[in-house]
């Protein structure tokens, strides 16, 4: 069964803040893997994962863990 864009926007907008209050998550957004749309969560490292027990899928959208290191906040150009 493959998800329609309309429903996994309207899960990650459902979970976004939760996925975002757990310790060590960095990031999350709306992505594509091997041609199938799923929620992407970027942790600081592979141990996030495992601590927060990360779920595989959330109301049928998959959900991919992608280890990105902690990110750094940059200042958009022309605003400093």
């Amino acid at each position: 069964m493959s998800v329609q864009w309309k429903d996994v926007e309207r899960v990650f907008d459902a979970h976004r803040e939760a996925l975002m209050a757990v310790p060590g998550v960095q990031a999350a957004a709306i992505g594509d893997t091997g041609g199938v749309l799923c929620i992407l969560v970027f942790v600081a490292d592979a141990s996030v994962a495992e601590r927060a027990n990360l779920p595989g899928t959330l109301e049928g959208v998959p959900v991919k863990i992608e280890v990105s290191g902690y990110f750094e906040p940059r200042p958009i150009k022309g605003s400093e």
